[in-house]
């Protein structure tokens, strides 16, 4: 007997009672937090566009798993469409962050004692792969 059809059920049966929040509103967790200790059910599942959104935040809470390193991201989203992916889905079109954001993440995380910075993003693999 397959458990799928069983978890479907519970699914469609408990979702409109549980709490959601999409990965374009991470910085509204506390928001959700404190809106379900009051007892509202928060539904935050709305995508990021390309036109006046803000990209999420670089100061969002963290626990490095190295206290030496610091992963800062150069942007967020996707130029591609791969028909496999959800990248592009989940985050949207690509978005870069600004530069004075990206040097205050560095100088904030080498304050906390940070050694090394590596940088992640899109744009970063068009530079290693294809010398964009």
């Amino acid at each position: 007997m397959s458990l799928l059809p069983n978890f479907i059920f519970f699914l469609n049966s408990n979702l409109t009672t549980m709490n959601q929040v999409g990965v374009a509103q991470l910085e509204r967790v506390v928001e959700v937090v404190e809106r379900t200790m009051r007892g509202e059910c928060v539904k935050l599942l709305g995508k990021r566009t390309l036109e006046g959104a803000a990209l999420p935040s670089l100061n969002l809470p963290k626990v490095r798993r190295n206290p030496l390193v610091e992963i800062v991201p150069l942007s967020t989203g996707c130029l591609g469409s791969c028909t496999y992916c959800k990248t592009k889905h989940a985050r949207g079109t690509l978005g870069s962050y600004p530069l004075d954001a990206v040097v205050g993440r560095v100088r904030e995380a080498i304050a906390d004692g940070v050694t090394q910075v590596w940088s992640q993003g899109f744009l970063v693999v068009l530079l290693l792969r294809f010398g964009v």
